[in-house]
């Protein structure tokens, strides 16, 4: 296995961002990852009713909407 100048990108279709059930499962996935190999970019509907995560921006997490 080669090593990657860029980090791999992954798209997470949320929708609506909510805090509970598939955004804390997804979450927990990242906390576990590893941060230079891997960017997640989440896509969520614009009406959702929460923020994103400061952790996860913090950590280079990208948020669509």
């Amino acid at each position: 296995m080669t090593m990657r100048d860029e980090p791999i990108r992954v798209a997470q279709i949320v929708g609506k961002l909510a805090s509970a059930g598939v955004e804390a499962v997804v979450n927990n996935y990242w906390r576990c990852m590893d941060h230079e190999a891997f960017r997640f970019d989440y896509y969520i509907d614009e009406d959702s009713i929460c923020e994103p995560s400061r952790e996860m921006l913090d950590s280079g997490a990208v948020y669509h909407t």
